[in-house]
């Protein structure tokens, strides 16, 4: 199961430096569960991320990753 939320991680990563800009959870969702991820997965990758602070939530709550200049959405 640790395996399975670290390449759920992984994958949440990945589509948001694909995105290049920040990114609407419910689209995060939508993109995770599409590559066979529960929403269970989805939500214990995103508090995983969080605690390493690899990605943030925008004033509009969206997820990005600190230190990149983000595009306008």
């Amino acid at each position: 199961m640790e395996q399975r939320i670290a390449e759920a991680r992984d994958a949440l990563l990945r589509h948001i430096r694909k995105e290049n800009r920040a990114i609407d959870p419910k689209r995060l969702v939508e993109l995770l569960t599409a590559d066979g991820y529960s929403r269970r997965e989805v939500q214990a990758a995103l508090h995983l991320a969080m605690s390493r602070n690899q990605i943030r939530i925008d004033r509009e709550m969206r997820f990005f990753r600190p230190g990149k200049t983000l595009q306008a959405a």
